[in-house]
């Protein structure tokens, strides 16, 4: 089966290729890898493989320059929205943080996030809201319990199990419980990440 009969079935065939002028390489399904050693050029898109940067476009193609621009233009327009919505709450008063049950896959166990009462979102600071700018009252109980079960790192030495030298490992606190981040060490130079 070739890569017409695929995309288009029993139809009439139609010429994959779009423009001499147009290649590959502005496309965003166009990317460069390593493969053994070996820099090799490849298509995303389903059928194709290897392909050159001086190849005529295809059918398929979608402008890089374009999708970036389109995207840049997004995030430019997200972040005055966001800034205006801050702006228009500066002058309100503090309301009480809310609280949400969430779930931790990693350690199969519920706990309570803070929550925005406004827009209903994660705040990502417990002073002010990063959607919409709601302050948040700081003598709240719940908040400053919050605060205190889930700030904090400590960094510790140990000895490494690989090589004998001295491992380094960083802890950070979670739900009132110190759990390990990451560690490395000085000796082998051996790194450990846990997400």
């Amino acid at each position: 089966m070739t890569i017409k009969q695929f995309l288009w079935g029993d139809q009439e065939p139609v010429d994959l290729w779009v423009d001499d002028d147009v290649t590959c390489s502005g496309c965003v399904r166009y990317h460069e890898r390593m493969n053994f050693g070996v820099k090799d050029t490849y298509c995303q898109m389903l059928g194709k493989g290897h392909v050159e940067p001086t190849d005529k476009c295809c059918r398929q193609y979608w402008d890089r320059e374009l999708l970036e621009k389109s995207r840049e233009e997004y995030e430019r327009k997200e972040e005055e929205e966001r800034l205006a919505r801050i702006e228009g709450n500066k002058d309100k008063p503090p309301v009480e943080i809310a609280w949400a049950a969430e779930y931790d896959g990693a350690t199969d166990s519920a706990f309570l996030a803070p929550e925005c009462p406004v827009c209903h979102k994660y705040p990502y600071s417990t002073e002010q809201c990063y959607f919409c700018g709601t302050k948040f009252i700081q003598d709240d109980p719940a908040l400053l319990a919050y605060k205190e079960e889930n700030t904090g790192t400590k960094e510790e030495t140990s000895t490494c199990p690989k090589c004998g030298g001295v491992f380094h490992t960083i802890s950070f606190k979670r739900n009132g419980e110190w759990r390990f981040s990451n560690g490395w060490c000085e000796g082998c130079k051996t790194r450990f990440f846990i997400d």
